[in-house]
């Protein structure tokens, strides 16, 4: 769990102009005393879950082990913007992620770039398994900053019995 001085020194890096700043502080602050389920402001994180589709057979995941029951989809660049659109004046920071993988939705590195555009701090979860060294450039490229790469175990044989793949 990141400490304070680290949020602060996140804050202070992606330098959010007046609105995100206030909707921040305010956000905070109704959260310490205690208003946190019923926040009177906009949300200042967020998110998303770009697919539901995986590539990995994840045994303690409920996509990979098959007790996740939905239908296989993945967010339109146009419904992301709809949202980012109505928020990115107050967004700090997007998490990317969740039960898929989020580099198998053909509009990623769109979403990524968008968000970038928009002076939102991006953090993406990823499998790794999607990605080619032409991707990890755009990743680079994209000034993503925090890359969270799933390595479920300590050798070949862990990996693939966690994993279901053979990709250690």
């Amino acid at each position: 769990m990141p400490t304070l001085i680290h949020k602060l020194k996140r804050f202070l890096e992606i330098k959010p102009g007046p609105k995100k700043a206030l909707n921040y502080s305010l956000n905070k602050i109704s959260k310490s005393f205690g208003i946190s389920g019923h926040s009177l402001f906009m949300p200042h994180r967020l998110f998303l879950e770009l697919t539901n589709s995986c590539n990995l057979h994840c045994a303690l995941c409920p996509n990979g082990s098959g007790l996740l029951r939905r239908d296989k989809a993945s967010m339109s660049f146009s419904k992301f913007k709809n949202i980012i659109d109505q928020m990115a004046d107050y967004l700090i920071e997007a998490g990317i992620g969740g039960f898929g993988e989020p580099f198998l939705n053909r509009d990623t590195y769109n979403i990524l770039g968008y968000l970038k555009n928009q002076g939102i701090f991006v953090e993406i979860y990823t499998n790794f398994f999607a990605l080619d060294e032409e991707g990890i450039k755009k990743i680079v490229d994209l000034g993503v900053d925090k890359l969270i790469v799933s390595l479920d175990g300590w050798d070949t044989n862990s990996y693939l019995c966690y994993k279901g793949v053979d990709g250690f």
